[in-house]
Formats: C-alpha cells, sequence, structure tokens
C-alpha cells in the first residue's frame, strides 16, 4: 500500500468517526465556553442538584457568578452522576476540562468524561521492533490486545501503550505530553525510556463518535520510536491481555478485518504514511 491509499484510507477513517454532536444533547457550558454535551435527563438531573448550574433548551451552564468556582463545582457534578449511576468505572484519576481554545477551566473524574461528552486527549505510541530484527523495507511492530473488562473496545487490538493524559503533579495544569507517553508506556507495556528510541511525534487527529454511555470527544496524538535489541513489553496495570509482533502486511490485514480499535487504526495509518514519505 503506498502513499496515496495510506492518506486516503487515514482520510476516510477519520471523517467515518468524526460525527456531529447529537442534537439530543445539549452544550455543557463554563462561563460561557462549550466545554461539553449532556444528555437532557443528565442536564435536568445536574441543575436539580448541583448549586450554580442551570439548564434551557440548548444548554447545562454554569451560571457566570459561579464561574471562578467551576473548579469545584465540576467535583460535585462528578459525585452527582457517580450517586446516579451515571458514570464509567470510577478511577480517582483527574483529567482536564478545557474550553474550545485549550483554556483549562478545572478537572474531573476521568469516569465522567463521556457522560458529559468533554474533550479528551490521548497520547499513543507506535512501537517497532528493534532494527536488528526488522529492516526499513519490512518493519515489524508491537501490537496489544485490550483486556476484556475494558469499558471501551474490550478485547481489541490496540497500539503498544496509549492513555489519557491527565493533570500534572500539581493539579493546575494538564500533563506534559511527553510524561503522559513515558508514564503509559511503563503501565501498559512496563518499559522505560532507556529502552527505546526518543519517540518521534507523528501528527495529531480529532476523533468524535457516540460511545457507550455518551460521547467521546478525543484529541489523538500519535508518537512513534524504536524498540532497543532484546526488550520485550510486559504488561504491569492488569489492562492488557496479550501482546502480538506483526509485520506491516500482517499489521494492514488485522486493521482491514476490523481487529484494532478506531483510534489505534487512525495511529497506525499515521505513522505508516509517515514511515512512507521521503
Amino acid at each position: 500500500m503506498d502513499l496515496p491509499e495510506l492518506e486516503r484510507r487515514l482520510d476516510a477513517l477519520a471523517r467515518a468517526n468524526r460525527h456531529h454532536q447529537p442534537a439530543e444533547r445539549l452544550d455543557f457550558e463554563i462561563d460561557e465556553r462549550v466545554v461539553g454535551s449532556v444528555t437532557v435527563e443528565d442536564a435536568r438531573l445536574l441543575a436539580a442538584q448541583v448549586p450554580g448550574l442551570a439548564v434551557d433548551d440548548s444548554a447545562l451552564s454554569v451560571l457566570p457568578v459561579c464561574a471562578p468556582d467551576a473548579p469545584a463545582v465540576l467535583q460535585v457534578i462528578a459525585q452527582v452522576l457517580r450517586a446516579a449511576g451515571r458514570t464509567g468505572k470510577w478511577r480517582n484519576e483527574a483529567l482536564p476540562v478545557c474550553a474550545d481554545d485549550g483554556t483549562l477551566m478545572g478537572s474531573i473524574e476521568r469516569a465522567c468524561v463521556r457522560t458529559l461528552g468533554i474533550r479528551t486527549f490521548a497520547v499513543h505510541l507506535i512501537g517497532q521492533i528493534a532494527p536488528e530484527a526488522a529492516t526499513p523495507a519490512q518493519p515489524r511492530f508491537w501490537l496489544q490486545r485490550r483486556a476484556a473488562d475494558k469499558d471501551i473496545d474490550p478485547n481489541k487490538l490496540d497500539t503498544l501503550a496509549g492513555g489519557l493524559v491527565g493533570m500534572n503533579s500539581t493539579g493546575d495544569a494538564r500533563e506534559a505530553l511527553d510524561l503522559a507517553l513515558s508514564r503509559e508506556v511503563e503501565e501498559e507495556a512496563g518499559l522505560s525510556p532507556a529502552q527505546y528510541d526518543r519517540p518521534r511525534q507523528v501528527g495529531t487527529w480529532r476523533v468524535q463518535r457516540p460511545v457507550a454511555g455518551g460521547f467521546m470527544i478525543e484529541d489523538i496524538i500519535v508518537a512513534r520510536a524504536k524498540l532497543h535489541a532484546g526488550v520485550l513489553p510486559v504488561n504491569q496495570d492488569g489492562e492488557v491481555a496479550e501482546f502480538l509482533c506483526v509485520d506491516r502486511a500482517e499489521l494492514l490485514a488485522r486493521l482491514d478485518r476490523g481487529e484494532l480499535t478506531v483510534e489505534a487504526a487512525i495511529a497506525t495509518l499515521m505513522s505508516l504514511a509517515d514511515l512512507a514519505r521521503p
């Protein structure tokens, strides 16, 4: 598959997974800036139980007078959703809540982001086999199989490692991308930065699609690195069922059969296209 075909498939896959926000969802606004979306039912629930919120026909909003306290309001929203059974698996993991222009408005428990249609940021590492075990003409790659108990896409194939970008150690800013990537690689593949080349960032792509329990808006940041000779991935966090080593032909065949997650398929095509460029 040559570069134009890879780019065509990437564009088609990305367009197929960039859905408009469903008409039945209301905007979720903080300080008159859209940060997500909610169902009408959840909007009414939250407006009734969380001080500082108001709902109308178009949006659930943090009242202007309460906007400076938005971080605290977001924490109350999370607890109300949890009590109502309207969240995913609770992780005690804070993710950034950003306006469309990137302004950080606060943070919220990871289990709530799909319910609230909040944009997330995900880092993915395309892991290549050490140069001694592969040639430029026939590169080989690591894939992981997601555990059966994952909330989204259980048992699907994924990139070597990937995950969501959280908050920094002080909780006042978004986590740095390089730190998020190294953390995910260590947790999912058991690898330290000394065991692979410095990652090369390939690009960023946005996915918007309905998912179980809500709506996903995710910016996928893709990087690629070669593992050093003799290095094998070993899962540390229980979220990976197995690792597979595949060549380019098998990787594309598995992609064609729909075995990869949407995000992993996009990341893979981005990386293969990058490798194919002069």
